[in-house]
């Protein structure tokens, strides 16, 4: 029967070499969100406007939603570091 051997091996390095590639990942995402979120936000403010040109309600009530989400997706990056703290 063969027997292992266990032994302690130090840990050479920090918990940054661990955490720089989780951190680079989240921020790309953020950078993600970020940008959809301006398209949408352009999108709700052009649909808004062309729905007051031709005085139409249902289309203002349809362009509210990407209105909100737009300005909460380009907020998101504020939002996430008042919960992280």
């Amino acid at each position: 029967m063969k027997k292992i051997l266990m032994e302690a091996l130090p840990l050479f390095g920090t918990i940054d070499t661990v955490t720089a590639p989780i951190n680079n990942l989240y921020n790309l995402m953020l950078a993600i969100v970020i940008a959809v979120g301006a398209i949408v936000l352009l999108w709700g403010i052009f649909e808004i406007a062309m729905a007051f040109y031709n005085h139409d309600s249902a289309a203002k009530v349809q362009a509210v939603p990407k209105l909100v989400a737009g300005i909460i997706m380009v907020l998101a990056g504020t939002v996430v570091t008042i919960i992280k703290g």
